[in-house]
């Protein structure tokens, strides 16, 4: 750690070295039992002689700060007195803090809003230590081949591959796993690219602010589905001046001429957020003429494509492109781990090269060693085994929630849903979600309020939604008995 002295402090070398090791011990800096500098280092780093550490040391000891032992050095004490707290600063000392610091959030403002005031999907972070978390888009932890990726891993991390993911001289992704992703991932989605048209992302949520912040600016609109992604949402509020939201049916997102002046269309066709809809092939082709006739790009986020179990899976809107106005985002986030943060884009060589170059600008690359590993675990048919794995599982909770939610709450509705890790209710008027889950997890119980996915949150406000892949199937009913239990305490 640097540590320095303050030069206009009017204290002797000794109490400006005893404040300033005390200072940092107060402040957290130094923990306690964590072994400090020793004298010959203070004396060289702070520039005082050894006996002016030696005796700033001794003062400290003195005042229960640290601790000597013979032959091994200076510890932080155990037992800091709390009252010594005030008696360590210094009154004379001018700081930063209390003097007139500039607003630089202030200055961070686009469009009128700061990043940190827009409105998210909010979870508890302990949400894993709950008996009943209806959380979608996560992992369970016992479905996770942990063994399968540590070997990965393992063989990523040998000497013979280190000449894979070591250096950094490029923007260039491993060829590996935009190999997989060419070979293995998307030809299931009906989409063939070549290597030039892929670019790896650290998840959709970076390729979503790459393709905003290259296709939006002044005077640029973009329309989303309405409910639609709340993070989708927040990053076109700091990209694009005008957001148009469209209705969603059960058909996915209403195709018309609302589209017509738009120079982005985003949409996630194969489960929409937060609905779980899933858009008709009459939609996507609509959809795609309406993009050739009015010259607008369409955004496809292939939202949870992989966790289709109910229905035979559609193509996604880039398999049907002949005119490149199809921009593909794909993740591997709901089928490996989100904490992975690894996704994937594909669009024309082109635009992915200028996609890369921004990239470039903010990361260089993903961690080329998680790609590799990535690589591996899909190229040794572990990714394949781990969806044969989760679907069935997931079905039978799907079934068992369906089961649940027309014995407890047969007139709640709800979206017709097929797949997918959610079901997305509505409660009655009265009943504010935001309250509803707070009330829930003083029962165990976690829920998604939903009124941030809408662009007017008041008419969210009794929405919520029940995720499938952290709770365990004998779970949900019980889980379910305790929604309608906590929604008859609501007054009409």
């Amino acid at each position: 750690m640097l540590l320095q002295l303050n030069t206009k402090s009017t204290l002797s070398k000794k109490d400006q070295v005893r404040e300033t090791l005390a200072q940092n011990i107060l402040d957290g800096l130094f923990e306690p039992g964590s072994r400090l500098p020793s004298c010959r280092e203070i004396a060289t780093q702070l520039d005082v002689s050894r006996n002016t550490a030696v005796s700033a040391y001794r003062s400290l000891i003195d005042d229960g700060l640290v601790a000597a032992f013979e032959r091994s050095g200076y510890f932080v004490s155990d037992h800091i007195p709390r009252n010594l707290i005030e008696d360590t600063k210094d009154p004379r000392r001018k700081t930063s803090k209390t003097a007139n610091p500039v607003n630089l959030a202030k200055r961070c403002e686009k469009n009128g809003r700061l990043p940190a005031d827009l409105a998210v999907v909010e979870r508890p972070e302990n949400w894993y230590d709950y008996p009943y978390p209806f959380i979608s888009s996560q992992i369970e932890s016992a479905l996770f081949p942990i063994t399968e990726w540590r070997e990965c891993s393992r063989l990523a991390l040998s000497r013979k591959s280190l000449s894979l993911w070591a250096s950094d001289f490029s923007y260039d992704d491993s060829y590996e796993l935009v190999k997989q992703i060419r070979q293995r991932l998307l030809p299931r989605r009906g989409v063939f690219a070549k290597d030039n048209e892929i670019l790896v992302t650290l998840g959709t949520q970076q390729a979503l602010y790459l393709v905003a912040s290259l296709l939006g600016g002044r005077g640029k609109k973009v329309a989303m589905e309405d409910p639609g992604y709340p993070d989708a949402r927040n990053i076109f509020n700091f990209t694009f001046e005008n957001i148009k939201y469209i209705p969603v049916d059960e058909g996915g997102m209403c195709v018309d001429k609302q589209l017509a002046d738009c120079d982005l269309v985003y949409t996630t066709p194969s489960h929409q957020y937060p609905t779980m809809v899933t858009m008709t092939m009459e939609q996507r082709k609509k959809l795609l003429n309406r993009a050739h006739k009015h010259d607008f790009i369409i955004l496809e986020d292939d939202y949870e494509s992989e966790i289709n179990y109910a229905t035979k899976p559609s193509p996604a809107i880039k398999a049907l492109d002949e005119n490149g106005r199809v921009i593909y985002m794909g993740s591997l986030s709901k089928s490996l781990s989100p904490g992975l943060r690894l996704g994937y884009m594909v669009a024309n060589a082109d635009f992915i090269e200028q996609a890369r170059a921004l990239r470039g600008l903010m990361i260089r690359h993903p961690p080329l060693v998680t790609q590799h590993t990535a690589a591996l675990f899909i190229g040794f048919g572990h990714h394949d085994a781990l969806m044969r794995r989760v679907r069935p599982v997931l079905k039978n909770r799907w079934h068992v929630m369906l089961e649940s939610l027309d014995k407890y709450l047969p007139d709640i509705r709800r979206y017709a849903t097929f797949g997918g890790t959610s079901v997305l209710l509505q409660a009655p008027a009265h009943v504010h979600t935001f309250d509803l889950a707070r009330k829930l997890r003083d029962k165990g119980v976690v829920i998604e309020a939903c009124a941030p996915c809408f662009s007017k949150p008041d008419a969210g406000k009794n929405y919520f939604r029940l995720g499938l892949s952290t709770i365990a199937t004998d779970r949900i009913d019980q889980g379910v008995e305790l929604i309608l239990e906590t929604l008859n305490e609501f007054e009409a």
